[in-house]
């Protein structure tokens, strides 16, 4: 399976202590969109009536950023704490359960 065909896979888990992570991922996703909204639009050549619009775009970047980490450093915690758990998904990729449901939450690209 290739990553697209891993992420389609994965769900929201309705297991209450899984609700910190899944609130996060929810803010990640319309960060994620808005960034993208900014990256399409921003112009080849700004100009100066463009500064608020590229102000914006850096502000919301850098919480994109600032919560990607988070997110991160909450899976790991979960996974410790065995609320979660990773499997092998190819060679590429492990995916990341719930340990209570099974649901699949999270896919995780391996570096080569």
């Amino acid at each position: 399976m290739d990553l697209e065909e891993l992420r389609r896979q994965n769900r929201y888990c309705d297991c209450a202590e899984l609700q910190d992570l899944n609130q996060l991922r929810k803010r990640l996703e319309t960060l994620e969109a808005r960034c993208d909204f900014f990256s399409r639009e921003t112009p080849q050549t700004p100009k100066e009536r463009d500064r608020k619009f590229l102000i914006d775009y850096s502000r919301e970047a850098g919480e994109f950023q600032k919560l990607a980490e988070d997110y991160q450093e909450l899976l790991e915690e979960l996974i410790e704490e065995k609320r979660l758990y990773k499997k092998t998904s190819g060679e590429n990729f492990r995916t990341v359960h719930c340990s209570r449901c099974d649901s699949q939450i999270e896919v995780i690209e391996l570096e080569n």
